[in-house]
């Protein structure tokens, strides 16, 4: 019972995911555990966890104009500013770190991507935008967006360089990969002058 009390907490307390809450606490068990000892499996674990991670998540608001994002969100565990900037008017979010900015601007070859399924209500696309390095994507931008228009991107673009001047560092990607969607493109030019387009 200690122990699924252990895990109720962790989901409750913890930012970590509960598949890794649960990793934890099972590795801790059966260090502990007797022969005769038993860890429950995560599956049977799975919904008990869920639902108390999600008493610690506020619930979204009626419409998005009502929306607040608390100051625990707006921060990492290393008390990192991620909130980029949010426009009311526009409906965007934008989602980095200083430190996902510095490596923006070390790493000559970005990705970026648009997703549409898997967004909140009232949102439209996740856009992300990656770091490319030693052939890896590192995830170090990410936006909720209401629109895939030229402008949505422009405002993307304006943050995340008003962002990198504050920061000293310059945002000047020798490769750009994207899909070739008709808004972006011309935003990525107007924006990053110096660059190849390249496709998926």
């Amino acid at each position: 019972m200690e122990k699924k009390a252990r895990l109720r907490k962790g989901s409750a307390d913890e930012m970590n995911p509960n598949p890794a809450i649960y990793d934890e606490e099972a590795s801790v068990a059966s260090a502990e555990l007797s022969p005769s000892g038993h860890f429950p499996v995560f599956k049977r674990l799975r919904a008990t966890m869920f639902k108390h991670r999600v008493k610690r998540v506020p619930r979204l608001p009626g419409h998005r104009h009502d929306l607040v994002i608390p100051d625990q969100f707006k921060t990492t565990k290393s008390a990192e500013d991620v909130l980029l900037c949010q426009s009311n008017s526009r409906h965007i979010l934008v989602f980095s770190t200083g430190t996902n900015i510095r490596l923006l601007a070390a790493c000559r070859t970005w990705g970026m991507d648009g997703t549409f399924k898997i967004v909140p209500k009232w949102y439209q696309q996740l856009f992300t935008i990656h770091a490319i390095v030693a052939s890896k994507l590192v995830p170090a931008v990410y936006c909720l967006c209401t629109g895939k228009d030229i402008g949505t991107y422009r405002y993307i673009f304006q943050a995340l360089i008003d962002k990198a001047a504050v920061l000293k560092v310059g945002l000047n990607p020798d490769t750009i990969i994207c899909d070739f969607v008709t808004a972006l493109i011309p935003a990525i030019q107007g924006y990053f002058r110096n660059n190849r387009l390249q496709g998926y």
